[in-house]
């Protein structure tokens, strides 16, 4: 009931312009007193800037595009699966890794939150979720191999985001190493892949995925890399339910070829995007550091470094631009 509360409340001024408190608390059924209240609530649980002011009302500093469960189904008629939408997790991926351990998941269950209090990056990182700026999501998919088939499933998935990024006309897009998604050195998106089975198979794969929709304007002191957002690339018309309900698309179209086919599927696609070609890196693998020239990707997903005419693979570790002082810091 909270939450139909709180949704309605914020449906309410999603606009970004001023309403009344007495039209704000007919809309949601409570007292104006009770709507003050979830308000203070939403900035300090959420961030929300919302602006008071005596005689006209409240607003949201900017309008909102809230993501609707029922458009994301309405989108896919065909699937058995229903879209789960929540105001707030502590991740995507931890609440579809609760419902595993719960007992069996269909193949596409997925799960959408407008914010996240502990979102996470690779290797333990945050991954910073304001509220209804981008997208958050992780979806479910059971494969009947063995781990070890399952190396590349995240370069896979950054395939097939670059190929939905590159419909929108998002130019320049491209891939490092092994799953960010860039526009000229900028993260835009980046891809978070959990594991869960027997070495043998089955295995049960968590894929989360946060892609850059409009940031805030205090983005920059939460993040501590280079970073950019469709908004920014010319793209903020597009509806964050179009793209949600696409990425289900086509996520549930290449999944079954990754299971059908491997890496295979997606490599050619892989280089076609691949942002550092040709560039010298750094590989950071834990107090290592190997410096080199990136010279593409193996049939199976390695990174190939070139270092003194010598050409080795790399299946480990994290592709950094900025020698050896970090490697990707923030959004992972």
């Amino acid at each position: 009931m909270t939450d139909s509360i709180d949704r309605a409340l914020l449906h309410a001024l999603s606009g970004g312009h001023f309403v009344s408190g007495e039209q704000v608390a007919e809309e949601c059924g409570i007292s104006r007193t009770a709507v003050w209240k979830r308000l203070q609530n939403f900035n300090k649980r959420w961030g929300l800037d919302i602006h008071s002011v005596r005689g006209r009302g409240y607003r949201l500093s900017r309008a909102i595009e809230l993501l609707e469960e029922e458009l994301l189904a309405t989108a896919h008629p065909d699937s058995n699966v229903t879209p789960q939408v929540y105001l707030s997790l502590p991740s995507t991926s931890a609440s579809l890794l609760e419902q595993l351990q719960q007992g069996g998941l269909d193949n596409g269950t997925n799960v959408f939150a407008e914010h996240q209090s502990a979102g996470r990056g690779r290797r333990g990182r945050e991954w910073v979720s304001p509220f209804a700026s981008n997208i958050y999501c992780s979806i479910h998919w059971r494969f009947d191999c063995s781990f070890g088939e399952l190396g590349a499933l995240s370069l896979a998935v950054g395939a097939i985001l670059c190929r939905l990024l590159d419909s929108y006309g998002v130019a320049d897009v491209g891939l490092k190493w092994p799953n960010d998604i860039l526009v000229e050195r900028r993260k835009l998106a980046g891809i978070l892949v959990d594991l869960h089975g027997s070495s043998e198979g089955p295995v049960d794969a968590v894929i989360g995925i946060g892609l850059n929709f409009s940031m805030p304007g205090n983005a920059n002191v939460l993040i501590d890399q280079p970073w950019t957002d469709l908004e920014t690339l010319g793209l903020g018309q597009l509806s964050r339910n179009r793209i949600a309900s696409d990425l289900v698309r086509v996520l549930t179209s290449g999944l079954p070829e990754y299971a059908h086919s491997g890496f295979h599927a997606f490599v050619d696609d892989w280089r076609r995007f691949d942002a550092l070609l040709g560039t010298p890196v750094t590989v950071v693998m834990g107090e290592n550091r190997i410096q080199g020239i990136h010279a593409g990707i193996s049939t199976d997903g390695a990174l190939v470094l070139e270092n003194n005419g010598e050409k080795k693979r790399y299946y480990s570790g994290e592709v950094s631009l900025r020698g050896a002082e970090s490697a990707g810091e923030g959004n992972a």
